[in-house]
């Protein structure tokens, strides 16, 4: 199931400060992650697998081939992706019914641990509260927090992948993996992009702010978990130089509306 894409709808407007940060991360280019295309309802683990993709070839000398293994980690096959796939849907008990947010999460951690012990840390918002009966919630989640656009901003202003939850009616789920936002925190409304493993292609949505202070797509699916990966900070090297040029080519402008209205005020 995938997101309409830039559907037209009535902005549904969060409060925000007078002055406020306009975030701005310019999609980067799809090519750099993953573009595995789900089975059945495996949108779970197949864009935790595109997100993989991307950290394999932003730093080859921390994950190698051990996210995806493949004989070429800069160019994993489709089935190379697919038996990843198959292993993290195994490893979040992804079923008919598709991957919760907790299962996303400790299946997600399972899977590392397996494949990279003590290599990434994880820093996940999710609106619900951590059920009781998938054990200990892990320290690094922060539960009964909407995602919020800060959030993922920072996530890949800092080169890691992100994966989103997003629930219409508080049923129908769907997992993507982001590669840029756009979010205009004065007004609460902007763009994000992402890989869709419905296709395993490149996709554009809207973004607005929601009247209880979340996040929705499109103003049909909430936004309900955010889930980011990356190397820990003592092991944290210069990425790839051709995926680094990339970044920093469109990376992180954040422009200050304070300055800008000042300047018309006066």
């Amino acid at each position: 199931m995938s997101w309409p894409q830039f559907a037209f709808a009535i902005t549904v407007v969060a409060c925000a400060p007078a002055f406020a940060d306009f975030l701005y991360f310019p999609p980067l280019d799809p090519k750099f992650f993953g573009n595995l295309q789900q089975s059945e309802s495996h949108c779970g683990p197949a864009s935790a697998v595109n997100s993989f993709v991307y950290l394999q070839r932003l730093y080859p000398n921390i994950y190698g081939a051990r996210l995806v293994p493949s004989a070429d980690p800069q160019n994993p096959t489709q089935a190379e992706m697919q038996s990843a796939e198959t292993n993290l849907a195994s490893s979040m008990h992804t079923d008919a019914t598709g991957t919760s947010s907790p299962d996303f999460i400790k299946g997600k951690q399972e899977y590392m641990d397996g494949v990279a012990f003590g290599v990434s840390s994880f820093f996940v918002q999710m609106a619900e509260m951590w059920p009781v009966q998938d054990g200990v919630k892990p320290p690094y989640v922060s539960d009964s927090t909407n995602p919020t656009a800060i959030f993922i901003y920072t996530q890949l202003k800092k080169g890691r992948d992100v994966e989103i939850l997003g629930v219409k009616n508080g049923v129908l789920g769907h997992w993507v993996t982001v590669t840029g936002i756009t979010y205009d925190t004065a007004i609460g409304s902007g763009t994000i992009d992402y890989v869709d493993p419905d296709t395993g292609m490149a996709a554009h949505s809207r973004l607005d702010g929601t009247s209880f202070g979340g996040l929705a797509i499109n103003l049909d699916f909430q936004l309900l978990t955010a889930v980011s990966e990356g190397p820990v900070s003592t092991l944290l090297p210069e990425p790839k130089t051709g995926v680094l040029v990339a970044i920093g080519a469109s990376l992180i402008v954040c422009v200050r509306r304070r300055s800008r209205r000042r300047l018309a005020a006066g």
